[in-house]
């Protein structure tokens, strides 16, 4: 359990002569913990979070102690994806987009992610189409389902620190897409989800403003399909792109 007067033993084992003033990192981290056990082990994670590692290399005593002395403080500094976001998105030909995205670590040092083997996937799952469409998808979409994967990779490691996502108006459409006449249209919608674990887990948690919706469509323009595709942040309104590509019958 968590004492004050044995924090400060440990403190001053670190360093025999630390003060208490404002510039020094570990201020808001002293601070907090001297009201005794008044302070919640999230305002805990707070402060430290805000300590540089090297300083923290020169403090690995007093950080132990804190560790081991206050509750689920170990979890919750594991380091994690944080600054998960769009680089950019571009358009490519055949109808393409890729989705360039990049993050940190909660660390602020992405090595961190490595040495909790912090992972990036996403996360695709549909609705089963209305009788109407199934006949213009491939099979494995005719259906309600869902797979998993980053680009052409299943995981990404978290410490590489970006990835980038291609999807394609064309490809889950069928060859009867081409039997569409005077200005039919079809349409499919996916979403997807990227997500973040580490170590062993298998328990993988949403990134928060992380969910997309894609839709695809196949529209009859004279004696050209049409096919369209647009990925649009469901939370970001401008964190979107759209592509088109034509293809004669």
């Amino acid at each position: 359990m968590f004492q004050v007067t044995e924090f400060e033993k440990v403190l001053r084992t670190d360093n025999p002569h630390y003060e208490r003033i404002r510039h020094s990192e570990l201020h808001d981290v002293v601070n907090l913990v001297s009201r005794g056990n008044t302070f919640r082990v999230e305002q805990l994670v707070s402060v430290m979070s805000k300590v540089s590692p090297e300083r923290w290399k020169k403090y690995s005593k007093t950080r132990s102690y804190l560790i081991r002395e206050c509750p689920r403080l170990l979890e919750l500094l594991a380091p994690k994806i944080i600054g998960f976001h769009t680089l950019n998105m571009r358009k490519g030909a055949g109808g393409h987009i890729t989705h360039d995205l990049i993050w940190t670590s909660s660390t602020g040092v992405l090595e961190d992610l490595r040495h909790k083997n912090v992972r990036v996937r996403e996360k695709v799952y549909w609705q089963a189409p209305d009788d109407s469409v199934q006949p213009y998808v491939i099979e494995d979409y005719r259906r309600q389902g869902k797979h998993y994967g980053v680009g052409n990779a299943v995981e990404t490691q978290g410490w590489v620190g970006r990835s980038s996502d291609s999807h394609d108006a064309v490809r889950l459409f069928s060859p009867d897409v081409l039997k569409l006449r005077d200005s039919d249209e079809v349409a499919f919608v996916m979403n997807q989800t990227y997500q973040q674990t580490n170590g062993a887990s298998q328990n993988w948690t949403d990134i928060p403003l992380c969910s997309y919706r894609i839709l695809r469509r196949a529209k009859c323009i004279g004696e050209k399909i049409q096919f369209t595709i647009k990925k649009e942040n469901i939370i970001l309104p401008n964190d979107r792109l759209s592509n088109m590509v034509e293809i004669s019958k």
